[in-house]
Parts: C-alpha cells; structure tokens; sequence
C-alpha cells in the first residue's frame, strides 16, 4: 500500500506487565522484561495497516489485548517494543465519558471532554448544537452529569469524538451501550467519516456490526494476530476456531470487579450434553459472584448464531425488576428457561453480562459456552432457516373451504 494512503502503521508492536508485584495481583508495566518474573504479554509482535477511508474492525475474546492496542494507538499507554505510526489528528473514546467530570453539567463536560481530545474553544462553540442534536439529550444538557445513565453517557461521549475534526477515530465498546436508535446513529455518522476520508478503528464484540460495517478485520488472541482479512471470514474464523463447544464453562472471575461470572452451562430438558432437539426445552444456568452489594444490580444474557447474528436477549428485568437487587456479598445462581420449539435447528453461544443503573456495564463474558439444537427431523426434512423455531398455527379461512 502506497505511503501516503496508510493511516496506520503498525510495526512489531508488544506490550508486556508483571503481575503480582508485591504480593499484588496488580499488572504493572515494565519496559525491560526479566527472565524470572511473570511475564503477561497483552500484545506480542502484531503488525498491520489501515488505508486512509477505511473501517478496521478488531475482535476477540476478552483479554485478547483489543484494548491495549487502543491505548498504544492512542498514545495513552506506551509499547514495550514495536511502532505505531498514525497520520493525522487523533481522537479517540476509549472509556464513556473520557473527561467527563461527575459535578459539571452536561454543557459544561462537552466544552471539558472536547477540550481534553484537543478541539479549540471555538470550534467548541462552532460544533456544541450539531453535538447535542446527534446525542439525543438535549433536554437534560444543563443537568450534572453524575444524574446521567450509562447511556446517556455513551451518547455525549461518543457525540464529542465523533465531531472532532480528526483524520483517524478510535472506538472502543461504544456500540455495546446504548438503545437500537443511538447504535444506528452511530453507524451513519462512522459511515459519513469513512466517506470523507476519515478512518475509523472499532473494537467490538458484536459481529454482526462488524461485518456491516468494517472494511477489514483484525482477530487477536492472546495478544496476537490471528487473523487479518475480509471482515465475514474473520468473524467466520474467530466463531468457528474459539467459540466454545462445551455446554458448561468454569470460568476465572476477575477480583477487582464488583460482580463476575464463575461458571455457565446450557442443558436440555433431558439432560443432553451438549446438543438439544428443537422439541426440549433449553435451560440456562449461571452463577454470578459478587464483591460488594450492588442495590440496582441486574443481570442479561444472549444468544449468538454461527454468523454473529443475535437470535434472543433477556435480563433479570423482564419478569422480576428487582431480582438482583440487594443480594449480599458470595455467589448467586440464576437460571432461565426457554421453551420448546424457540429456537430454530443450529450452534448458539451464551454470553453473560451484568450492569447497574447507577454505574453502567459491570462485566461482559462472550460465548462462554455453546449448545447445538437440532433440525426438524421428525417433522419436514428441510432446513428451518431464521433464529426463531415456533411451529404456528395455520388457518384456511378461504370463504369457499368446507
């Protein structure tokens, strides 16, 4: 690719910590690795491009250093060895509400967010009406921020960063929050920047938005490049390589989180291991630990088809609003059921997540484990395509039938 087509060079780039400094199960940076200490690499040797115009979609599991890169791109965090080369201005949301201050107004933290991303007073003023119009809540703008809901803070933050007159646009996470309307703004005003010639870096664990929307996509695991390609055979690969087969998961929860998943299984109504006909019910049973109590705690779950696709959503609030508030510190197991005949025959993966109103998304756990369902063989010998299996109820109501 020519020079002065590439937006991003990315050249051997590792970042290495250390964990358990003194007794601490904290990562550290370091910057001269030691044989005798433990090492963690959350990049290890990637390198790639990205062609002015263009969307690079980055996905893996978690831990799989998505993040780090960011950070590296974003000159917040710098590399053990390796380059990064950006041309161009940057703007970058990293985190909801980067710069955003709790006791300041909603007017007052664009000023302050836009300020700290490196717009200039006036272009401030020039772009302040066109930022409130694309977030959506115009009628709280003058309220402090700590009144917000996550939500509300995705949508200021990610309206700021994407007005920025930037040549290049990091994105983190931003399109997991936020309502269906917002996630469609988002899109448009991505696409709108690629067709300027801005160039747009994503990382994201929703596939289907990948594949939309990403002109390329890089697949790290374990803080290497596993793939780098057109964005439905990375999605394709990342699926079909690490989504996992197993229905029952033991899982590592995380100490410094206020709440995380320690284990997961999906399970027929008859016991099946690890496949169940269209005709069982399907249960989902997970136990979630919790550090501390959470009063406006609340727990979700989807299921994801072999293309990325997500084929059902639930929470705790949909039954029972005030099932996981107030639980104590330790473990907590939840379970749910799904009837018979929901799902149409194919693989789905479970993916776990729990948020609070107050602070946001707590934790997300992707495709933990999987469960295969079964064809319609007892019924028709063709495939059921679509996400949805329910056999419905089919009426002649010709005038002129017996």
């Amino acid at each position: 690719m020519p020079s002065d087509s590439v937006a991003i060079e990315v050249d051997g780039l590792s970042k290495v910590y250390r964990r358990g400094v003194s007794g601490s199960t904290r990562l550290t940076e370091w910057r001269a690795p030691k044989a005798d200490t433990d090492e963690f690499w959350a990049l290890k040797d990637v390198s790639f491009e990205v062609g002015r115009g263009m969307v690079l979609g980055i996905i893996g599991r978690n831990g799989a250093g998505k993040s780090t890169l960011l950070r590296i791109l974003a000159r917040v965090t710098p590399p053990t060895s390796g380059t990064a080369r950006i041309s161009g201005r940057v703007a970058s949301l990293l985190e909801v509400g980067t710069g955003f201050h709790q006791e300041l107004t909603g007017r007052e933290n664009v000023f302050l967010s836009a300020a700290i991303l490196g717009m200039g007073r006036k272009e401030i003023q020039r772009r302040f009406d066109e930022i409130v119009d694309f977030s959506g809540i115009g009628a709280f703008i003058d309220t402090p921020v700590k009144r917000y809901s996550s939500g509300m803070y995705v949508r200021l933050g990610f309206a700021v960063a994407a007005h920025l007159d930037a040549d290049v646009l990091l994105v983190d996470e931003v399109l997991a929050v936020g309502d269906a309307e917002f996630r469609r703004r988002c899109l448009g005003r991505i696409s709108d920047l690629t067709g300027s010639g801005r160039t747009v870096v994503l990382v994201s664990h929703e596939m289907s938005t990948m594949s939309q929307l990403s002109d390329r996509v890089l697949y790290l695991e374990a803080g290497e490049v596993e793939y780098l390609g057109q964005p439905e055979e990375a999605v394709a690969e990342y699926l079909n390589r690490f989504s996992p087969r197993e229905n029952v998961a033991v899982l590592d929860p995380d100490p410094s989180l206020e709440a995380d998943f320690v284990s997961a299984s999906m399970r027929g109504a008859n016991g099946s291991p690890g496949a169940v006909s269209c005709d069982e019910a399907l249960t989902i049973e997970f136990t979630m630990g919790l550090q501390k109590r959470v009063p406006d705690l609340y727990v979700a779950f989807y299921l994801r088809k072999r293309d990325g696709t997500i084929a059902l959503f639930s929470d705790s609030r949909d039954c029972q609003p005030d099932l996981g508030r107030g639980l104590v510190p330790g473990e907590h197991t939840f379970r749910v059921d799904i009837p018979a005949r929901t799902l149409a025959p194919g693989s789905y993966t479970l993916t776990l997540g729990a948020s609070s109103h107050t602070d946001g998304p707590l934790t997300n756990r992707p495709d933990v484990c999987g469960i295969t369902v079964h064809d319609f063989t007892a019924i028709r010998g063709d495939s059921r395509p679509g996400s949805i299996g329910l056999l419905l109820e089919w009426k002649n109501v010709d005038s002129h039938a017996s």
